[in-house]
């Protein structure tokens, strides 16, 4: 079984990885799980790389790679492997790009068979506005999703600067 958990590190997406976590858990012992946390970097817009000057794009590159690496090893910190018997794996994935499209894109790629996402459980205009990651996904996923929505409390938590 190949599991794909995305993560921005907010409340909702630390909710999904522990559910993901539990079922890995009580996967079959004889057969090898895979799960993947990946994280996706959103690219700069074309208007502010068009802004900067030819000679700061090696920079801005060599800031990405920076990010990629910094957001690789707070999954590790982060999440570790959370007590795992000996048939599950991680795996940890920085990707660049639209995060629906990244994220339906790494699980054709990966071959995963279910994802598992955290949600903040947005209605009204602030959907509308902010739009969904986890709803385009759901749509155009290649496997199953599952949904995971966080606690109140986490949300509480998370806005007073803590780790839930």
């Amino acid at each position: 079984m190949r599991i794909l958990v995305p993560l921005d590190f907010n409340a909702p997406s630390r909710h999904a990885c522990d559910w993901a976590i539990q079922q890995a858990k009580r996967s079959d012992p004889s057969k090898p799980t895979e799960l993947f946390y990946l994280h996706v970097l959103e690219p700069m817009s074309e208007s502010t790389l068009l802004r900067e000057k030819l000679d700061k794009l090696k920079e801005l590159e060599d800031e990405v790679d920076s990010m990629r690496e910094l957001a690789e090893s707070e999954m590790k910190r982060t999440l570790g492997s959370g007590g795992l018997p000996p048939n599950v794996s991680v795996r940890y994935v920085v990707a660049r790009g639209k995060p629906d499209l990244a994220i339906v894109g790494k699980a054709q790629e990966l071959g995963a068979e279910l994802i598992v996402m955290g949600t903040h459980g947005r209605t009204g205009f602030d959907r509308l506005y902010l739009g969904s990651v986890t709803e385009k996904v759901v749509r155009s996923a290649p496997c199953t999703v599952v949904v995971v929505k966080a606690r109140a409390s986490d949300f509480e938590r998370e806005r007073a600067g803590e780790t839930p």
